[in-house]
């Protein structure tokens, strides 16, 4: 009966001396699930910002080109793109047209780097922790300028 009683006491002390243990172990557990994920999520935001940074840049400038506009008007709209949205990595442009003639088609490719979260750290890192992203374009010359 003795042995019961001390038994019991023992729990009840130990019960004691763990209060607030479990939310200190859950505030824990929570941050390390959920920071990772905060993480993912603004990774993926700035990935989608360079994809559709990249596709609106391809499909401007390849009907800019195919309705006769100069290349400094396509590369001041190319610029003016990259400033709406906020990139930090300049677009790379590159245009192929053949011939450049009436009828012909213009192919149009940009590649966007998107940064990850973190990577303004250092010039160094931001081209390491960057995710490119390339969209193309294909139009018709329609009008053609001299």
């Amino acid at each position: 009966m003795r042995a019961n009683r001390s038994l019991k006491s023992a729990l009840i002390a130990r019960k004691n001396t763990e209060n607030g243990e479990a939310t200190l172990e859950f505030i824990g557990l929570t941050a390390l699930l959920i920071l990772p994920l905060l993480y993912l999520i603004f990774s993926l935001a700035q990935v989608q910002n360079a994809a559709y940074a990249a596709n609106s840049a391809a499909q401007s400038a390849a009907s800019l080109y195919a309705v006769g506009t100069s290349p400094a008007r396509v590369n001041e709209q190319i610029e003016q793109l990259q400033r709406d949205y906020d990139l930090d990595i300049p677009l790379e442009v590159s245009v192929e047209c053949g011939k450049c003639t009436l009828g012909q088609t213009v192919w149009v490719r940009v590649v966007a780097r998107a940064n990850l979260p973190g990577s303004n750290l250092g010039n160094r890192l931001a081209n390491q922790l960057s995710i490119p992203v390339e969209a193309r374009f294909v139009s018709v010359i329609v009008r053609k300028t001299e």
